[in-house]
């Protein structure tokens, strides 16, 4: 079962999804098949619910799955992989380009102490 940690954020908009991880200070936008696959696991769907209900080949959505859990998206049980990007991960599959990873305010995320949130959402107070 794949799980989102407490430190990591999401929010849907019209066209994308956009994720944080505020431990790391990095943040991706997923659109298409991407933000889709992230609104089930959100949801709690099983990897084999995530492959039916989306119509997704399970070595593309296998390697959808180790991308969220070497960004420290998603925590699994899934083993340790070699490190690399999100266009390396998603290459040749249906979900190419429909993640960005961005690490421009990546010291802002870590050093404010405003933005304090729990699993209910963010911000809280």
């Amino acid at each position: 079962m794949t799980k989102v940690p407490s430190y990591v954020l999401h929010e849907a908009f019209d066209d994308e999804t956009v994720v944080v991880n505020m431990n790391r200070g990095h943040y991706f936008a997923f659109s298409g098949q991407s933000a889709d696959l992230w609104g089930e696991i959100v949801r709690g769907a099983s990897t084999g619910d995530l492959s039916a209900r989306l119509g997704i080949k399970p070595p593309d959505l296998d390697r959808f799955l180790s991308l969220l859990d070497q960004e420290g998206l998603v925590e699994s049980s899934r083993e340790a992989t070699e490190q690399l990007s999100p266009e390396e991960w998603l290459a040749d599959t249906v979900l190419a380009g429909s993640v960005e990873r961005f690490t421009d305010i990546e010291g802002l995320l870590l050093i404010d102490p405003i933005h304090e949130f729990d699993q209910n959402g963010w911000p809280t107070a």
